[in-house]
Formats: structure tokens, sequence, C-alpha cells
């Protein structure tokens, strides 16, 4: 029998009332199935819902790998639920890193941030800049991270006044371009610095203004496009949410 902490990313039923699981673990990703997952008088129904963050007790099956035996909800994000804005954020999250992260060393690595940022998303934080720092995060792990440390073109750590996206990182006052670049707010190249620096536990602090936050969103939501083919179909959904 395997024993394992995990928070719940995909349920994809599999036969009537069984589905597949698929959730990430301080290890990396995990596969099970869930018999019963569907079942609205099953034991273990309540647990394998996405964002669930749960312990599990798992067999060998014959058949399909891995076998629910029990699980015990740790975390429940079912608060969050009830917000459309909030269940948003969580779907754009998931969505993104089932997506971007593919290495089980990058998935232990942002295990703990999801773990803080459902917690957190599920009790009132700002959502928006959570999924802000999520997908920095992701970016980050995926190698396409932001240089927030320097001048991307001159390497100075000084007087820097713009964040261009293409090239990568900061850019300088003696390097900025007029045709390619777009001076910033303090606040604005201050949330690429956080948003690449943070530690799980910084993520608390994250409360950035909407304008900023979405505008960052977008631009990431376009590196991952750009650099990893990936289109998130939950980004409109977040859009429309914010709108409401």
């Amino acid at each position: 029998m395997e024993v394992a902490t995990a928070i719940i990313l995909r349920v994809t039923p599999f036969k009537e009332k069984d589905a597949m699981i698929t959730a990430i673990t301080p290890e990396g990703y995990l596969s099970f199935l869930a018999r019963g997952a569907f079942n609205l008088q099953g034991k273990n129904a309540p647990a394998m819902q996405k964002f669930m963050e749960v312990e599990l007790e798992l067999t060998e099956g014959k058949a399909h790998g891995l076998t629910l035996r029990r699980a015990t909800i740790i975390y429940s994000s079912s608060s969050a639920m009830r917000s459309l804005l909030r269940m948003s954020a969580l779907e754009i999250i998931g969505e993104v890193i089932l997506k971007s992260l593919m290495d089980n060393r990058d998935v232990a690595n942002i295990y703990p941030y999801l773990q803080s940022s459902i917690r957190l998303i599920s009790q009132e934080a700002e959502p928006l800049s959570q999924v802000f720092i999520l997908m920095a995060i992701t970016l980050r792990l995926s190698g396409y991270g932001l240089d927030v440390d320097q001048c991307v073109r001159c390497g100075s750590k000084k007087a820097i006044v713009a964040v261009n996206f293409l090239d990568g990182g900061f850019v300088c006052q003696s390097c900025f371009d007029q045709e390619h670049d777009q001076s910033q707010t303090e606040m604005f190249l201050k949330m690429a610095r956080f948003a690449f620096k943070c530690q799980p536990e910084d993520l608390s602090r994250a409360n950035f203004p909407l304008m900023e936050t979405l505008a960052f969103i977008s631009e990431f939501q376009q590196l991952l496009f750009d650099n990893l083919g990936i289109s998130l179909k939950s980004y409109r959904l977040l859009i429309e949410a914010v709108h409401q």
C-alpha cells in the first residue's frame, strides 16, 4: 500500500461512476483510479474533487496501475467554488501547471506554491494576484521566467524602467528603445520582481492593483503560447468572471 499527500488537479470519467485522477504531490505527478468517484454515496467521492488537498491510501491494481483505497480531506477548496472568479482562478492555475510542467522535479517545486495559493483563494485573498504569481513561478520553472535582477541587454542593475517580455526581462534607461519598449510604473516593476523572486510563504502578501495584474496575466498567457504552444482554455472564463 502507498500513502501520499496530494492535490487533485484533474478528474476524468472512467466507466459509469469511476474516474481517473491526476494529482500532484511533493514528489511529482500521481495518477490513479478512483472507483465510485461519481457515486454521491461513495465514501471517497467528496475527496475526489478538483483542488482538494487529500491524504491517499493507494493499492497496486491489476489492470489500471494504482487504485484508490481511501481518501481523507486535509483541506477543502469547496468555499472557492461558490465564487465564479475564485473558481476561475483555480481553474487557470491548474491548467497552467498541467500543460506546462512535465518534469516531476518542477512539479515538486510548484507544489508548496499551489498548496498555499489554494488556501488563500479559498480564504478570501485576492484571487487574480494568486493567478499572476503561480503563472510567473510556472514560467520560471519552465525556463521562460523573466530576468528581474538586471537589464537583459547590458546587465546593469540601475535605472530599470521597463519590462520587455519578448527579450525576457528588465530594461534599463540606457538601453530603453522607444520603438520596442514601453516605460512601466514603479508598481509594475515591483510586481515583476516579487512574482519571480517570491517564496511560498510570501504569497499571503500578494495583493496587487487590478489593471497591472490583468496586464501581467495577459502577457504571461501569450508567453506560454509563443514559447510552449500552450493555449489556455480557462483564460477567457477568467476574464469573463472579472467583468461580471
